[in-house]
């Protein structure tokens, strides 16, 4: 048992908790599909934690394609103003 190999593991896991939060907060207006991909997040991790050893880190970069474009419509927000360039 070694405590810093599982413990790299979990501040992995501690770290992706946010960019998921924050990815949730997509706006209206965002495609289906995205709000969609991020409802399959955390059965996957629960799944992840229950069934899985928790000391390979690896076992979560299937969830970064379900998370990033929610975080991308969330930080990079289109520009809807109708100014003329």
């Amino acid at each position: 048992y070694d405590p810093y190999y599982r413990s790299y593991a979990w501040f992995g896991l501690l770290l992706f908790g946010p960019m998921y939060l924050l990815a949730s907060l997509v706006p209206p207006g965002t495609p289906p599909v995205v709000r969609r991909l991020l409802l399959v997040v955390p059965p996957f991790a629960v799944v992840c934690v229950l069934f899985s050893s928790i000391i390979e880190s690896r076992i979560f970069t299937p969830v970064y394609p379900l998370v990033l474009p929610g975080l991308m419509f969330t930080l990079l927000r289109a520009d809807t103003s109708k100014s003329a360039v």
